[in-house]
């Protein structure tokens, strides 16, 4: 991401979809799927940039662990 200032991350970066549910644990059915992006405390650019390569936005506040 050098248009946002940010080096390349390979550890602590990962994605999560979870299939027809709104939580990560799969508990909560929803018609759609919802995906997760799971990144380094502080990092909230990441989400926003990576959501925004598939015209979407994140929708939730940060979260720690899980």
């Amino acid at each position: 991401m050098p248009e946002l200032g940010l080096g390349e991350e390979y550890k602590y970066a990962e994605l999560q979809v979870a299939c027809n549910s709104h939580d990560i644990h799969c508990e909560e059915w929803a018609a759609e799927h919802t995906v997760f992006i799971h990144a380094r405390p502080g990092h909230d650019e990441r989400a926003a940039w990576l959501a925004a390569q598939v015209d979407a936005q994140v929708v939730g506040s940060p979260e720690e662990g899980w």
